[in-house]
């Protein structure tokens, strides 16, 4: 009697393994067929036919862009870049292609310029013989260094990611969300500088939004205004430069998409400013 029940208890334990078995058999076939998206469920995995690709492009280009869109937006900076391959372009060639489009133009990025417009008020209230000082010496440094973005002058430059967004997989990279910052030194009472952190000495300059991405919004901030005073004139003249550039770059595009990094580099150029440029 004992042995009857023991092979039964038995033979309940092995159906109950065959069923498992088989039921992972059944989830690994519907796993291997390509591209299929498992949902998971309070009760068991459950096959759903989704297949991304099938998609129109509309909806394609709403998933792409939920999924790539970060919190805080994207910096191409002087301490090294945060811009990351996005990990669904590692999926295919094929999704590498439509989602590096709606990547550049659905996000935001910030472009840290370098410019010495803080300086021209020296240019402006000394004759050029009484500034062979400090002051001087880093107004000439800072002229130098004027006009050019941030993370191309830095040793932490990411030059493999620059060159790869130059051209990847034949699509040239377009950024159409950019806000322009400007980083120039804080300059106090003309004569004696004093350099205080990179996030106190940002100016946001403008906005290259989309859909047309030619309409500037220009945003000016003064962190301290009672310390540092900068003419205001010089940072209108750079900006306005700069938007007639964006504007001009735009009109010359018979189908216009967005900004290349070449693009941005012109553009950035009309950041500086010159001592002759002085009234």
């Amino acid at each position: 009697m004992a042995t009857r029940r023991s092979k039964r208890i038995n033979g309940e334990k092995l159906s109950e393994r065959v069923e498992d078995i088989e039921a992972e058999a059944r989830h690994q076939a519907l796993r291997e067929q390509q591209p299929v998206l498992m949902l998971g469920t309070e009760s068991k995995d459950t096959a759903c036919g989704f297949n991304l690709l099938d998609l129109v492009p509309e909806l394609r280009e709403r998933v792409y862009y939920f999924a790539l869109q970060p919190d805080t937006p994207l910096q191409l900076a002087s301490r090294g870049s945060k811009l990351k391959t996005p990990p669904l372009t590692l999926v295919s060639k094929q999704v590498r292609a439509e989602v590096l489009p709606i990547f550049f133009s659905k996000c935001d990025f910030v472009a840290d310029v370098y410019s010495n417009y803080s300086h021209m008020g020296l240019f402006e209230t000394k004759p050029m013989p009484a500034l062979k000082s400090h002051a001087m010496k880093r107004a000439e440094y800072w002229h130098r260094m004027a006009g050019s973005m941030g993370f191309i002058n830095s040793p932490n430059s990411p030059r493999a990611l620059i060159a790869g967004l130059e051209k990847t997989e034949g699509f040239i990279a377009a950024f159409r969300n950019i806000n322009f910052g400007i980083l120039t030194c804080d300059v106090d009472t003309g004569i004696s500088e004093d350099y205080v952190h990179t996030g106190e000495m940002e100016r946001s300059v403008m906005w290259l939004r989309g859909p047309t991405a030619t309409k500037l919004r220009p945003v000016v901030s003064y962190e301290d205004p009672h310390r540092v005073f900068v003419p205001p004139r010089y940072l209108e003249r750079i900006r306005e430069r700069a938007k007639a550039k964006a504007e001009q770059i735009a009109a010359e595009r018979q189908v216009f998409v967005g900004f290349t990094l070449g693009d941005l580099e012109t553009i950035t150029a009309q950041f500086k400013c010159w001592p002759e440029q002085v009234v």
